[in-house]
């Protein structure tokens, strides 16, 4: 039986000649998160890890055969594959890890809210053969360092300004999809959460925001699409849209292992969007039958179903009960 031990040992005096590699290995993970986190519907539906991380290193390196989404090549020229490797890894467990714990929070929304942080205090990995040499001498090694930017990655501001680009490209992808489809199926009214984020600073390093989604700018470039078009915009309150099941069984429990998935107080598994998109679509509905009604109808109305009182504890359960009462009366 062979025993194998494994220690750290502190580089003194020479640890400058890190520096850049790790300065390019941090600023590749805050990259990769930032990409990933745009795909965080499509890879929390992979339920295995192995698939998953398959996923993602395809989103992010091109080969011959793979065409990559993003442009992790050209800004890290010429990564190891161990190196890019481990960068891709310590992304997808930061990202995982934020997600596994909104969900938490937002169950009971004790404590703070969790953020996404970018800048990862993380430490490269040098894998033998790939990153690390041993056979450099009696006690030597050598070690494939970054030594200069020449072919290396592009400065904060630079990466700041792709993400933007990047940002702006999805919205605008986005807003088309959303308008196309709207009208294609004759769509009158294209419904929204109201996302209100005026007086919200953002928080982080330079206060630049990690999260890789434009909410109302996305909502603003469907109302200009829209309209030409003659389609309305309308916005109801988001309050419990994605926490309450749309049949009117309660909260429901989003799957840990398939986030696009939830499963509801009364054991039914469905897609938490499709879920939120009935209870949206309700709202709007429920809010347009009230204004046509007087207020003394309203009122037995809301007798007989209370949960239509108070909008943010509206479903689709709730709209199918209200259009019962009504055609009973």
């Amino acid at each position: 039986m062979s025993i194998v031990s494994s220690y750290g040992v502190e580089v003194l005096s020479m640890n400058r000649i890190f520096e850049p590699t790790i300065k390019i290995f941090r600023e590749a993970i805050a990259f990769c998160i930032a990409a990933l986190e745009n795909e965080w519907d499509n890879i929390s539906a992979i339920a295995k890890a192995q698939p998953r991380f398959n996923y993602c290193e395809h989103m992010l390196h091109g080969t011959a055969k793979n065409k990559a989404k993003y442009g992790f090549d050209v800004l890290f020229y010429k990564m190891p594959c161990y190196f890019r490797r481990a960068v891709v890894k310590a992304a997808l467990g930061a990202l995982e890890s934020y997600h596994s714990n909104l969900e938490k929070w937002e169950l009971d929304k004790q404590g703070k809210k969790p953020r996404l942080q970018a800048d990862r205090f993380a430490m490269p990995c040098f894998y033998k053969d790939n990153m690390f040499l041993p056979e450099a001498g009696d006690g030597y090694c050598a070690l494939k360092l970054y030594i200069n930017r020449e072919h290396s990655t592009h400065n904060v501001g630079s990466f700041w300004a792709y993400a933007r680009r990047l940002n702006d490209e999805i919205a605008r992808k986005v807003a088309i999809a959303v308008t196309e489809f709207a009208a294609i199926n004759g769509c009158d009214v294209i419904v929204f959460e109201f996302l209100d984020m005026r007086g919200k600073k953002l928080r982080g390093s330079k206060k630049q925001k990690l999260l890789m989604w434009k909410k109302n700018a996305i909502q603003e470039l469907v109302q200009h699409k829209a309209h030409r078009l003659g389609i309305r915009i309308s916005h109801i309150c988001p309050w419990g849209t994605s926490a309450l099941a749309f049949d009117g069984s309660g909260r429901l429990t989003r799957n840990e292992d398939n986030h696009a998935l939830a499963t509801f107080a009364n054991g039914k598994q469905y897609n938490c969007d499709l879920s939120a998109s009935y209870n949206i679509g309700a709202r709007y509905f429920i809010r347009e039958i009230y204004k046509t009604l007087p207020v003394t109808v309203r009122s037995q109305l809301e007798a007989k179903v209370p949960e239509a009182a108070r909008r943010t504890s509206c479903t689709y359960a709730t709209l199918r009960s209200v259009i019962a009462e009504l055609n009973a009366a």
